[in-house]
């Protein structure tokens, strides 16, 4: 559910989501402002958002409910360069801490100090504590004598978890008559 309302030159939106299954119940919140200047050419994004979880799996015999809490914040601009092409650039931060495992990941391993040759399954053991920053850089431009556009994004993610990623995005967007777009595209990660 989300609630937007149009000030002067600022929108804001506040929003919630609820998700519920058998073993885990989520609740998020967000209030992004985007804030219009240079003729609306420029745009500011403000952005933060919550996730309250809590997970409760008793077909693994827990006996405790695992909250997980997640606090996540973005500042983005987007710029217009002329009437066919834009760029748009974001960092984002978030943190969060809980449960971070995933209660339906096992690893399989030997112990040779106990029984050689035996595998044991044991449940995955994340850190409690997470925190990740990514970066995203984008293009779009409207080639109208082919009815078509380009859209190209850089994006970089690093987490505390060790993990580091670089993804590379061109997407063609192709107007074919009246009805039909289609839409090919590379990635590369």
């Amino acid at each position: 559910t989300e609630l937007s309302h149009q000030f002067a030159r600022i929108n804001v939106t506040i929003g919630y989501a609820n998700s519920r299954e058998s073993d885990y119940v989520s609740n998020g919140y967000s209030l992004n402002t985007v804030t219009d200047f240079n003729d609306k050419n420029t745009s500011l994004l403000l952005g933060y958002g919550r996730t309250d979880d809590m997970i409760n799996e008793e077909k693994l015999g827990w006996t405790i409910k695992r909250p997980k809490t997640g606090n996540d914040m973005m500042i983005g601009i987007n710029q217009l360069l002329d009437q066919n092409t834009s760029v748009s650039a974001n960092i984002s931060y978030g943190r969060s801490h809980g449960f971070e495992a995933d209660p339906y990941k096992i690893v399989s391993t030997t112990m040779l100090n106990l029984d050689p040759g035996t595998y044991y399954t044991l449940p995955e053991n994340r850190p409690s504590e997470k925190n990740k920053v990514s970066v995203f850089l984008a293009t779009n431009h409207n080639v109208e004598k082919l009815h078509g556009a380009i859209d190209a994004s850089y994006r970089f993610y690093h987490d505390s978890f060790g993990i580091t990623s670089h993804t590379i995005s061109l997407l063609w967007i192709q107007k074919i008559g009246e009805n039909l777009i289609v839409q090919p595209s590379i990635r590369f990660a």
